[in-house]
């Protein structure tokens, strides 16, 4: 899969966000698991970007007056992308982005 380098850059920048605010947030007692997983949509066009933990939750208030999660939003709608949270049984964040068509040869799309 090949991703625009603006693209790959505003998906680290959001990754690192939201699991650095899981491992300050989810475990207060400082035990638990984050999950990342990449996956392609089956016709191609989106991928998906899924970061999950297992631990308290999070309170959908918070969701909006967090000034990182601020960020991370901005960043998705840079790239054209959107951002969901569940937080239930933990929380899970899906980020879905567009993915050019591959070129081959092309070092980014």
């Amino acid at each position: 899969m090949m991703v625009p380098l603006e693209s790959v850059t505003a998906l680290g920048i959001a990754l690192t966000e939201l699991i650095s605010n899981s491992y300050r947030h989810a475990f207060p007692d400082h035990e638990g698991a984050i999950t990342v997983t990449l996956a392609r949509s089956d016709n191609a066009s989106t991928a998906t970007l899924t970061i999950q933990d297992n631990g308290v939750g999070f309170a959908p208030k918070a969701v909006t007056t967090r000034r990182g999660l601020g960020i991370v939003r901005r960043l998705l709608m840079q790239i054209g992308g959107t951002l969901d949270v569940c937080s239930v049984a933990g929380t899970r964040w899906t980020l879905v982005f567009p993915v050019p068509a591959d070129r081959l040869g092309a070092p980014f799309a």
